[in-house]
């Protein structure tokens, strides 16, 4: 939708997929090859944080392992979380989400479901309530996996499951978060 009100075409916009929903309501006004399956790369983080706050409570403690840690690509993006670090879930969170960051969510991944293939389970459990009939996750973190996709519609019902989440709502508000020093850092950490 343009300034002016006009409603533009699907055939303009630039997306090859593209889904516009109501938050509130969940009515979809507009669509563009909405079912059309795609690899989901980082937006996957949205369901790991969803599957993360319906398992674990914000002041409940994670320590990294290096089993999880080890489980992303090389040179991916990643808060570089030493292994026996103890963060919160809350913080663990925020840095994953404003940062990307691949390490926090394999490690949230392995802390909630045991490992990858476990919390996929539930990702996957939770994308089937919420509708999404074309998505399947493999990981936490969204970096390719073969099978790992999903489509604007179904991102879409996910995008609105975290919108009515109110923690993940005001997490994905925050621009800027200072981790404060841990037991493997002497500083604090500031992601925007």
């Amino acid at each position: 939708i343009r300034a002016e009100g006009e409603v533009r075409e699907p055939d303009s916009l630039y997306a090859l997929s593209a889904v516009l929903m109501d938050g509130d309501s969940g009515r979809v006004l507009f669509e563009k090859n909405g079912e059309e399956q795609r690899p989901m790369a980082s937006t996957t983080k949205i369901m790991t944080a969803l599957i993360v706050l319906e398992h674990r409570n914000l002041d409940d403690t994670i320590t990294y392992t290096q089993e999880a840690l080890s489980s992303i690509e090389s040179g991916s993006s990643a808060a570089y979380i030493e292994p026996g670090e103890t963060l919160t879930i809350e913080q663990s969170l925020y840095v994953m989400m404003l940062h990307s960051a691949n390490d926090i969510a394999h490690g949230l991944a392995y802390e909630v479901g045991g490992d990858l293939e476990g919390f996929a389970n539930l990702m996957n459990k939770k994308a089937s309530e919420l509708g999404c009939s074309k998505t399947n996750f493999v990981n936490a973190s969204g970096l390719n996996a073969e099978d790992q996709h999903t489509t604007a519609s179904d991102m879409a019902k996910i995008g609105k499951a975290a919108y009515d989440n109110k923690i993940l709502r005001r997490i994905m508000q925050t621009v800027k978060y200072e981790l404060p020093a841990t037991n493997k850092y002497s500083t604090a950490r500031v992601w925007y």
